[in-house]
């Protein structure tokens, strides 16, 4: 169920989007926090897959299809933001000897704090606006990635929401998903 349209050659099922809503409509007929924390997993999964290099696919689809890094989280929306990709303020500065490293804060992230891997976007060319928008492959628990706070929701306490501090998270250059400003 953590790979519905994910490829069998990485641990997914290979599915297909019809049966992938199917599942997630069984899925949330049962527990709707269940429901939302696979989804974003199977969203992580299948973005991986298809833009991500062979590494990149190699390294952490198979985890996330398979259960091994219990979640994936996508990291986009912003405080000041929300889901306006333009106007989010996380930037990724590119440090020497190649990679970046990233700052900024991320909001109403589900699953953020016990996520294996987190699909970040951050600005690496503010002046471009959407189009200096760049993915990155950020680990969970990565130095300098804090859980700022949880959510108080009404309903869905088996999914967590998390506000996400990067204070300087350094990740290396093959950490790009997608390809700079893609």
């Amino acid at each position: 169920m953590l790979g519905v349209a994910v490829p069998e050659e990485l641990g997914g099922s290979g599915a297909g989007a019809v049966a992938y809503s199917l599942a997630m409509q069984e899925l949330a007929r049962v527990d709707a926090s269940v429901a939302v924390a696979v989804s974003v997993t199977n969203m992580v999964g299948e973005l991986i897959a298809a833009v991500g290099t062979d590494v990149q696919r190699r390294r952490w689809v198979p985890g996330l299809t398979s259960g091994a890094l219990l979640c994936g989280a996508f990291a986009l929306s912003e405080p000041q933001a929300g889901s306006d990709p333009a106007a989010m303020t996380t930037r990724a500065e590119p440090i020497a000897g190649g990679g970046f490293r990233l700052s900024g804060t991320k909001q109403w992230i589900t699953s953020g704090d016990r996520a294996g891997v987190l699909v970040v976007w951050a600005m690496t060319d503010p002046a471009a606006g959407h189009k200096g928008i760049t993915a990155f492959l950020v680990p969970g628990g990565a130095p300098g990635l804090t859980v700022a706070r949880l959510e108080d929701k009404m309903g869905l306490h088996g999914s967590s929401t998390a506000q996400l501090v990067l204070d300087g998270v350094e990740v290396d250059a093959d950490a790009v998903l997608g390809g700079i400003g893609g």
